[in-house]
């Protein structure tokens, strides 16, 4: 069972633990990570997820995502998340997460990253994931349309904000 640490509303870890699994008690929070493999040809790395998964069975998602353990660091529950889903092994400790994204229990911090890496040296995590693939733009967006993958809020935007480093003030 995954234990994670528990975070008050400003972000700030509590001297608690929490079982995945159990609902989280009112003004506890906790963190996921996702990470959004792109290419140098601009296309998108992504996974299936495997049709026992309790949540999103079958549908196409990012490239890695999942939660952060207890004692982890953000960067490093996206590293391991990523070697764990497609054996891919990524030094995340020098690059910031680029979007934050709050849930019903906590946030999300999404990784950017470009790497090329072909599809033969991708290793499936055979009980979460069923296949990976590059898209590009279009058919990424084919797979929101058609409800193929998981509708997520941001999902239009991904693309454009991997495109974006502007901060605007």
């Amino acid at each position: 069972m995954e234990v994670t640490d528990v975070y008050d509303a400003q972000k700030h870890r509590k001297e608690k633990s929490h079982q995945r699994g159990v609902p989280m008690e009112i003004g506890e929070y906790r963190f996921v990570v996702t990470v959004l493999i792109f290419n140098s040809q601009g296309q998108l790395l992504i996974q299936r997820r495997h049709p026992d998964k309790a949540s999103w069975p079958g549908y196409w998602d990012y490239s890695a995502s999942g939660a952060v353990i207890a004692g982890e660091a953000l960067f490093e529950a996206a590293e391991r998340e990523t070697r764990e889903e497609l054996g891919i092994s990524l030094s995340l400790q020098d690059i910031p997460s680029r979007l934050t994204v709050r849930f019903a229990e906590g946030w999300n911090e999404i990784y950017f990253v470009t790497k090329d890496i072909p599809l033969v040296e991708i290793t499936l995590q055979a009980s979460e994931v069923t296949e990976a693939a590059w898209v590009n733009e279009k058919e990424y967006l084919r797979l929101l349309e058609t409800n193929a993958f998981i509708p997520y809020i941001y999902g239009k935007s991904i693309f454009d904000l991997y495109r974006s480093e502007q901060e605007h003030y």
